[in-house]
């Protein structure tokens, strides 16, 4: 579990980061295919808003792929959870314009 009131391992700081990088890849993809300009710092703040509520859920998914071997799995299961967070952030963003 990833607790984003502490300091992260380096194992947790690489999932963070590409979880966040995929978000963003999402989000920007979402505002683009429609015709949304939100607020780049709204934007970002929605974007940690909800990788944050959502990371650890991705992970605990992730991981029973990944213990029974299904590596290839466990990462497109964590890229899809990641990009609708991506998703809900920019939706989260069109709502409040």
């Amino acid at each position: 579990m990833i607790d984003f009131t502490k300091e992260f391992n380096p194992e947790q700081k690489a999932m963070v980061k590409a979880a966040i990088q995929i978000a963003t890849f999402a989000a920007t993809e979402y505002n683009r295919q429609n015709g949304l300009t939100p607020p780049v710092n709204r934007l970002v703040d929605a974007i940690f808003e909800a990788v944050r509520d959502d990371i650890n859920i991705a992970i605990e998914d992730a991981s029973e792929a990944y213990a029974v071997g299904m590596e290839q799995v466990g990462f497109a299961t964590f890229r899809a959870s990641m990009v609708l967070s991506g998703i809900k952030a920019a939706k989260r963003c069109d709502q409040t314009n």
